[in-house]
């Protein structure tokens, strides 16, 4: 059985609140035929004592399916024992029980209520005394007014039934219905029964207003149905003419639903009082907030059996979606345990479709969206074991933010904690449909996510070379190397030889052997292996190539040689402008050995790499400013000693939680370059990189004094005097 949180901020629903303290303790079991009784705390007072109170009732441990057998019914008491008179609304799978009960003395501000076993359930009808307003039911997957009417009969329904307490879905419109809260799509049969005030007996003129083309609509006031006729070509001048009783009038509407927008309102009940007079315009009015009854709330404050034994039951809050064109939606689902009312040492067990199991009393799981879905919750201790079958909606709410990192590792924590409960059985994986990829993709973070990515590339990786393209492999295996690079640079090197021994493209092997020798170079220190490594890849004529000769040229920088590292990064940029250049479609004018335009645009190019990488960094953007980085160095080598790429590469590593990659060039370039405007701020990231990583002051104390000396005229001198001062 189900509870679904079904809120929104326009809804007044029941919510659902935990006590820490255990509430039973101290109270007596009123009766012996019940085996489970729920706790609620009374939250929002009715607005007539008559109109009670309105909660929907998870299941407890197999209670609800025990009720729709007409095996168990609810009975309400007040804390020192007094029976409080209850009715019945529906009884669904999905639903729970849909329980109405009368105010109790106004001292009291909790009840419980028992489900007895033996006793037929008593369903709400308009004699019994309790008048619930507003209250809502909708049927999905039925387009029929009689399937509307039957909601009125009370008891069981369908399982995707469900009710919830709502006057209006319109702040223009008090009285109204809408779209299904829940997000499932129309069609869709409604039925809404309210109680409306009439301040005077009289006769009232009622005037319901359908707004979508293609619906049914029927309307009944005190159980008699009412037929519209055309009065005038007012608005509001068709409807009928209703003679009312002062105060509580019942109202119940029936609507079908068959748009394509879930949201768009169906209807709105509009009426004129004896009070009211038309004018020229309109005949009707509205009928207002202060005109519509409300039955009180309840929070579920715990559940508890007779016995001591765990009852299992739980709260299921849909937290993010992630829904994209043309992809199916994905819902990450927060599943807690109610355990409030159950032994201490109770354990909890999910159990989904698969057969996946895992043992927690609150977790998060990522179903698909606009479907229906079951799983099972076991709860068991020393004293017992109980167990739920819940079946929901999974309504595509509310909307992530792909801009917010929170968001993003929000999916991935969700998939991890799925991946983990598969263990080594990679065929649910191959069950996932192409939104789970897709968004995998989608949420990659350089520098998180280690441990889920782990799991595709190594545990899973006979479905995940099947699911993704080689380029959506590189992405990933690149987010996993740039985090165990900084944290374990042997381990890096141990995936990267896993992840050459499971390709045979050539082009991606030698990324991979790039990637191995910039290990080499900036972590391991061992420019000899870096160095063969690189000789296998110079003589390819790719790009691949041209990035080896650059990575040649920081080992030359590196070991202190600056004029063979500017050898090789113009070497690579002269080679590089030649292909840039070569466009045999336009000849040059007579005379020119150059063309300006050319030459104009890779100064610009260079320009936009510079400000675009600056702009993604400081948004945390890193995957785009690696990208953006690359591009341009590739495009631009000598940048890496004559312009500001120095600092945000710095910059990049430093946000991405890499001050060791960010320190190795930086110690070179303060070295070896003398003059450069850029000297500066390279020193004072040089310094951060030491304090980010822990590292010894004294390691760079030579290299500082000496910088000190060139700057001592310039405000940087003032940080360099700080640190080697040890402040």
């Amino acid at each position: 059985m189900i509870f679904l949180l079904r809120q929104r901020s326009s809804l007044a629903l029941v919510l659902l609140a935990f006590s820490a303290l255990n509430v039973f303790g101290a109270e007596s079991w009123h009766i012996p035929e019940a085996l489970v009784r729920y706790q609620l705390t009374l939250s929002s007072k009715p607005t007539h004592p008559t109109c009670g109170y309105f909660v929907n009732l998870p299941d407890a441990g197999g209670s609800i399916a025990s009720t729709m057998n007409a095996a168990t019914a609810p009975v309400v008491m007040t804390p020192d024992g007094v029976e409080i008179p209850s009715r019945v609304l529906w009884e669904g799978t999905q639903n729970g029980i849909s329980l109405v009960f009368g105010s109790p003395a106004p001292n009291i501000n909790s009840v419980f209520v028992y489900m007895k076993k033996g006793l037929q359930p008593k369903f709400w009808s308009p004699d019994c005394g309790i008048t619930p307003s507003a209250i809502v039911c909708m049927n999905p997957g039925f387009d029929s007014l009689q399937k509307a009417e039957q909601l009125a009969n009370f008891g069981p329904v369908e399982p995707q039934a469900h009710s919830f307490m709502q006057a209006g879905s319109n702040h223009r419109a008090p009285l109204s219905l809408g779209g299904d809260p829940t997000g499932r799509p129309f069609p869709t049969v409604v039925y809404q029964l309210s109680y409306i005030i009439a301040s005077s007996s009289g006769p009232h003129w009622f005037a319901p207003m359908v707004l979508q083309k293609g619906t049914a609509n029927s309307v009944r006031v005190n159980g008699q149905v009412i037929t519209v006729n055309k009065l005038n070509d007012k608005w509001g001048g068709t409807g009928a003419m209703v003679d009312l009783q002062q105060g509580l009038n019942r109202m119940e509407i029936f609507q079908t639903g068959t748009g394509a927008n879930s949201n768009a309102g169906l209807c709105f009940m509009t009426w004129r009082t004896p009070n009211d007079t038309p004018d020229s315009a309109n005949e009707t009015r509205v009928i207002a907030q202060k005109e519509i009854a409300r039955s009180g709330s309840c929070n579920l404050a715990g559940i508890h059996s007779r016995d001591g034994s765990p009852v299992a039951s739980a709260q299921l809050t849909p937290t993010l979606s992630f829904w994209f064109e043309n992809e199916d939606p994905l819902v990450i689902y927060n599943l807690k345990a109610l355990a409030a009312g159950n032994p201490a040492d109770t354990k909890y067990t999910w159990i989904f479709p698969d057969k996946t199991s895992v043992n927690s009393g609150d977790t998060n799981w990522i179903f698909p969206g606009l479907a229906d879905n079951t799983i099972k919750l076991v709860a068991s201790s020393p004293k017992g074991t109980s167990e739920s079958t819940i079946s929901f909606f999974a309504s595509p709410q509310p909307p992530a933010d792909m801009n917010k990192l929170e968001h993003r590792a929000a999916f991935r924590d969700a998939l991890t904690a799925m991946t983990l409960a598969y263990g080594k059985n990679s065929s649910l994986l191959n069950a996932w449909n192409p939104a789970y990829w897709n968004t995998t993709m989608r949420t990659m973070d350089l520098g998180h996510g280690s441990q889920l990515l782990s799991l595709l590339l190594k545990d899973h990786w006979s479905v995940t070379k099947q699911k993704l393209t080689s380029e959506q492999i590189h992405a990933l295996q690149e987010s996993l190397l740039h985090f165990t690079i900084h944290n374990n640079p042997q381990e890096a090197i141990q995936s990267l030889e896993a992840f050459l021994a499971n390709t045979t493209n050539p082009d991606e092997r030698d990324e991979l052997m790039l990637r191995a020798a910039e290990i080499y170079i900036y972590y391991l220190n061992d420019k000899k292996k870096a160095t063969n490594l690189l000789a296998v890849l110079t003589p390819k004529k790719t790009e691949i190539s041209d990035v080896a000769y650059i990575r040649l040229g920081d080992i030359a920088l590196m070991e202190g040689d600056l004029n063979k590292a500017t050898a090789y990064y113009g070497d690579v940029e002269n080679l590089i402008r030649t292909r840039r250049n070569a466009t045999p479609a336009i000849k040059p004018m007579s005379g020119a050995s150059k063309n300006p335009a050319k030459l104009k645009s890779a100064s610009l190019q260079e320009v936009s790499f510079a400000e675009n990488a600056r702009t993604l960094i400081q948004g945390g953007y890193l995957i785009e400013a690696q990208q953006t980085l690359r591009s341009w160095e590739r495009s631009f080598p000598l940048a890496k000693i004559s312009s500001d790429y120095i600092l945000r590469e710095s910059e990049f590593y430093l946000k991405s939680g890499d001050p060791k990659r960010a320190r190795a060039m930086l110690e070179a370039y303060c070295r070896e370059i003398d003059a450069s405007s850029f000297l500066p701020d390279a020193a004072s990231l040089l310094i951060k990189c030491v304090k980010d990583s822990n590292e010894s002051r004294d390691s760079i104390r030579e290299l500082i004094e000496k910088l000190n000396s060139r700057l001592k005229y310039h405000p940087v001198s003032a940080e360099l005097d700080a640190f080697l001062a040890g402040k």
